[in-house]
């Protein structure tokens, strides 16, 4: 089977080209006991045990982790501390159903993964060899524990998934700009297509550190002023949601409305990912065939970004659209 994985800054998204997919945040923390027992367990998050001959730990994951005061996130500009990482991927894994129930009868299945631009050239031949010798046994839930270990592993650039996840919407000629915006960063290329293949132009291509966290630090100082008391980090994504729905926060018996500094946080992070893709770009801007948008942060800065750049597009499921790209890359194939 091939699994293909994007351990994100925000979320980790996977998908397998046997029809199998998982999203959740890439949080984790410390598990502790359940004092009653599952009564109150409603299915959101993960209790993750995964074994090496390093040793053994467990942990909370995604959803059930964000409820936690020691839930540990990715930090901005940094690089993804490897245990970290890899307990997300092989959590992942095990969601899409990799690995197999005996070590010795294995099953090995071939995984395929990205990286931000800006890290893709240090970083690949490293990361490639790490999960080469990743291997673990993993119970999820517990359920029954798996033996996961990858046959073959292929790194990817981001950004160039979500190009790939379009499979035939692709022109078969034009200039194509693509924008894949994430948690801290923002990846842009620029592609010349001739006779139906992207050629990327290099000097047009890069990443720019920005995206959906500023709004959250704005929300979070936001919530700050008006409170007197500091947003938990593990609530910057619920407070963000809520205050794009226009719902307030309930904080010492008072209704904390966030939703104007929600706008006009939005407007001015859309429009410092332009200017930085701008910069590059130049006066192709003007002559794009298709923009398309992709990742998560398309979903919160596209309104913005669609009054900049000229016929934008939004990638099928933009937030599995690297996974879903990573897949065809790996594969040869134009379907996931």
């Amino acid at each position: 089977m091939l699994v293909s994985i994007d351990v994100g800054y925000g979320f980790t998204k996977a998908v397998t080209d046997s029809g199998h997919r998982t999203s959740f945040p890439s949080v984790v923390a410390p598990a502790h006991m359940d004092l009653f027992n599952g009564i109150f367990n409603n299915g959101v998050g993960h209790k993750v045990a995964v074994h090496t001959l390093n040793g053994s730990q467990e942990k909370f994951v995604g959803e059930l982790a964000l409820n936690s005061t020691a839930a540990q996130h990715f930090v901005a500009r940094h690089e993804k501390p490897a245990d970290m990482h890899d307990l997300l991927l092989l959590t992942a894994a095990y969601l899409c159903d990799a690995g197999s129930f005996s070590a010795v009868s294995q099953r090995k299945d071939d995984l395929v993964v990205g990286l931000p631009l800006s890290f893709y050239r240090a970083q690949k031949d490293i990361l490639k060899d790490r999960l080469s010798r990743l291997s673990a046994w993993v119970s999820v839930d517990g359920k029954e524990k798996k033996y996961i270990s990858f046959n073959k592993v292929m790194v990817f650039p981001q950004g160039a998934g979500a190009l790939v996840s379009l499979g035939n919407m692709l022109p078969k000629s034009g200039m194509i700009g693509l924008i894949d915006i994430g948690t801290y960063t923002t990846d842009f290329m620029l592609f010349e297509i001739k006779n139906g293949m992207p050629i990327p132009m290099p000097d047009a291509c890069g990443s720019a550190e920005a995206g959906i966290y500023l709004v959250q630090r704005a929300i979070a100082s936001e919530f700050e002023k008006q409170t007197g008391s500091p947003l938990p980090q593990r609530m910057y994504q619920k407070a963000m949601e809520m205050a794009r729905d226009g719902k307030p926060i309930s904080f010492e018996s008072r209704n904390i409305d966030l939703y104007s500094e929600w706008k006009q946080a939005q407007k001015e992070v859309g429009e410092t990912i332009a200017g930085h893709i701008m910069a590059l770009w130049g006066d192709r801007t003007g002559f794009l065939d298709m923009t398309v948008f992709a990742g998560g942060g398309s979903i919160w800065f596209g309104e913005i970004l669609e009054k900049i750049f000229s016929n934008s597009i939004y990638a099928d499921d933009a937030v599995f659209a690297n996974a879903v790209g990573f897949m065809r890359m790996a594969s040869g194939t134009k379907k996931p």
